[in-house]
C-alpha cells in the first residue's frame, strides 16, 4: 500500500520526475518479492523448533525410511540424530582384499556385541580414503541399535578375542565354527555387497553372462604373479603352473553333477597369464571362460595391495584396481559353484559366506577346495559341512601354514570383557583424518565430509 501511495502522489509531477519514481517503485516491488520468497523458502527448509524441547547439544531424533528387503516394504524407524557421534569400533585394515574383509567382519562382530557402529580405514588413493570410496559410511539402517555416544575402540588388523582354528574331519571334538559368527558374517557381506559403489556394473555383468540354463563355476586362483615376502616364504606359489592347471581342468570336467547343463567358468586370479592358459585348455570342451578386465601389475611384479596403508598412490589406477578386484569377489559370490583352487582369504571371506547362505542352490555342493597339488577336489553342501567335516590339512598340504585364514570367537567370548578396557572417549572435535598417514587416532563417520572440513579449517 505504501508503494502504491507513492506512485499515486507523483502522477502530477513532471514526466522525468515521475519516471524516476516509477523506476524506484518497481525496484522496491522486485526487492520485496525476492525477499519474501527467500524468507518463505528458508522457513520451509528450516522449521522453527520449540526451544523448550531441544537445544544444540541435545540428542535429537530423526525419522528415516528403512527398506526391509526381507519384507519388500518400507517402514519408518527412529534414528538418533547425532549419527556422527555414535560410538564405534574404528578398524584400521591391512593387506589384501580378502584379508581386509575377513578381519573387518571380525570387527563387525565385535562392534555388534558392544552395541557400537563400525568405521574403517583402508588407506588413500591420492586424497580419497579407499574404504569410504568403495562402500561409503555405514548406512543409518545399520545403526538403530547403537545406544552409546562419543566413544570408540581402535582395532588394527587382527581383532582380539578371535582365535585361529583348524578343521579336522576325523576329530571327535566339537565343530570349531560358531553359528552366530557365521550368521553375522552373512549379514556383513550382504550389506557390503549391496553398498559397493560398482553394484550396478556387477548387476549388468550378471544379467549379461550368468544364466539359469548354464551352471556358472567361479574359480579363484591365487598364484601371486611373482609375489615375494610372506607369500613366497610359506610356499604358496604354484611350482609348475601349466601342469597344475591341466589337473585343475580335469577335476572340473570330471564332476558329473556340473555336466547336467552347459557350464561356464568365471576366472578370478591375480595372475593374468592364467586366464589365457586355462581358456586354451577348456576351449576344446566347449566351455566358455569369463573374467573381468582389470588393472593389473606387469607380469612378475606381484600383487596390488600390500601392508597396511600401502596401496597404489595414483588416483584413477588405484580406484579402478580396488573396484575391479572387489567386482571379482562379488561375482564369485553370485556363481553357482565356487572353487578355491588355492587356499586364500579371498575365497574364505565373502564367496564362502554368501554362496553357502543362498536358499535355492543350483547344485548340491556349491563350495569346493582343491588340494595344493591339484590331485583331488572336495566339495561341501553347507557352511557347517565345510567347517565340521572339512580338513585344513587337505587344502594346505605342503604349504607352510597350520590354520585357516578365518577366525572364530573364543569360547565364552564377551565383547566388553575383551575390549572394554580399550574404549576411549572421542575428543570434542570428533575425529580428524590424517591424509598422509595410516595411524589415525580415531575415524570419522564420513571421511569425505571430514576431509573437506579439515581442509577448510587449515586454510582458514
Amino acid at each position: 500500500m505504501a508503494i502504491r501511495s507513492i506512485i499515486l502522489s507523483h502522477r502530477n509531477s513532471s514526466p522525468k520526475r515521475s519516471l524516476r519514481f516509477l523506476l524506484v517503485a518497481k525496484a522496491m516491488i522486485l526487492f520485496l518479492t525476492v525477499f519474501n520468497l527467500t524468507a518463505y523458502v528458508y522457513q520451509s527448509m528450516n522449521p522453527k523448533e520449540d526451544s523448550s524441547k531441544t537445544s544444540e547439544t541435545s540428542i535429537l531424533s530423526k525419522e528415516v525410511f528403512i527398506t526391509d528387503s526381507s519384507k519388500s516394504e518400507t517402514t519408518q524407524q527412529s534414528l538418533p540424530g547425532d549419527i556422527y557421534n555414535l560410538s564405534s569400533v574404528d578398524y584400521n585394515a591391512c593387506c589384501g582384499l580378502g584379508h581386509r574383509l575377513s578381519k573387518l567382519s571380525d570387527a563387525y562382530y565385535a562392534a555388534s556385541k558392544l552395541g557400537f557402529a563400525l568405521r574403517s580405514f583402508w588407506g588413500y588413493c591420492d586424497a580419497v580414503e579407499v574404504y569410504h570410496y568403495l562402500f561409503g559410511p555405514q548406512p543409518p539402517s545399520e545403526l538403530t541399535h547403537v545406544q552409546h555416544r562419543n566413544h570408540f575402540v581402535r582395532m588394527n588388523n587382527e581383532v582380539d578375542g578371535m582365535i585361529k582354528f583348524q578343521r579336522n574331519s576325523s576329530s571327535t571334538s566339537e565343530c570349531p565354527c560358531v553359528q552366530d559368527k557365521i550368521d553375522s558374517d552373512v549379514h556383513f557381506y550382504r550389506q557390503h555387497r549391496d553398498r559397493f559403489r560398482g553394484r550396478q556394473a556387477v548387476e549388468d555383468y550378471r544379467k549379461e553372462h550368468f544364466h539359469p540354463t548354464i551352471t556358472t563355476i567361479g574359480i579363484h586362483i591365487r598364484a601371486g604373479n611373482g609375489e615375494t615376502g610372506d607369500f613366497q616364504n610359506r610356499g604358496r606359489a604354484i611350482k609348475d603352473p601349466s601342469s597344475w592347471l591341466r589337473r585343475v581342468v580335469e577335476l572340473i570336467l570330471s564332476r558329473s553333477e556340473w555336466q547336467k547343463k552347459s557350464i561356464q567358468l568365471f576366472v578370478s586370479t591375480d595372475t593374468a597369464d592364467i586366464i589365457q592358459e586355462i581358456k586354451s585348455l577348456l576351449d576344446p570342451h566347449g566351455v566358455s571362460i569369463l573374467h573381468v578386465n582389470q588393472v593389473r601389475p606387469a607380469k612378475g611384479d606381484g600383487v596390488l595391495f600390500g601392508e597396511r596403508g600401502q596401496v597404489l598412490g595414483s588416483g584413477f589406477k588405484c580406484w579402478r584396481s580396488w573396484e575391479s578386484t572387489l567386482m571379482d569377489m562379488i561375482l564369485l559370490s553370485h556363481a553357482d559353484v565356487v572353487i578355491a583352487a588355492r587356499p586364500s582369504s579371498f575365497t574364505q571371506s565373502m564367496p564362502l559366506s554368501l554362496v553357502m547362505a543362498r536358499e535355492n542352490q543350483a547344485v548340491s555342493h556349491p563350495f569346493c577346495e582343491i588340494n595344493a597339488g591339484a590331485s583331488d577336489m572336495r566339495c561341501y553342501s553347507s557352511y557347517s559341512d565345510w567347517c565340521c567335516n572339512g580338513d585344513t590339512d587337505f587344502a594346505l598340504e605342503e604349504i607352510r601354514q597350520r590354520y585357516e585364514y578365518l577366525r572364530m570367537p573364543k569360547s565364552g567370548y564377551d565383547a566388553w570383557e575383551v575390549h572394554g578396557k580399550k574404549v576411549q572417549e572421542r575428543g570434542a572435535e570428533g575425529c580428524v583424518p590424517r591424509p598422509a598417514g595410516w595411524k589415525q587416532v580415531c575415524l570419522p563417520y564420513n571421511f569425505e565430509e571430514a576431509l573437506k572440513a579439515s581442509r577448510r579449517k587449515g586454510s582458514g
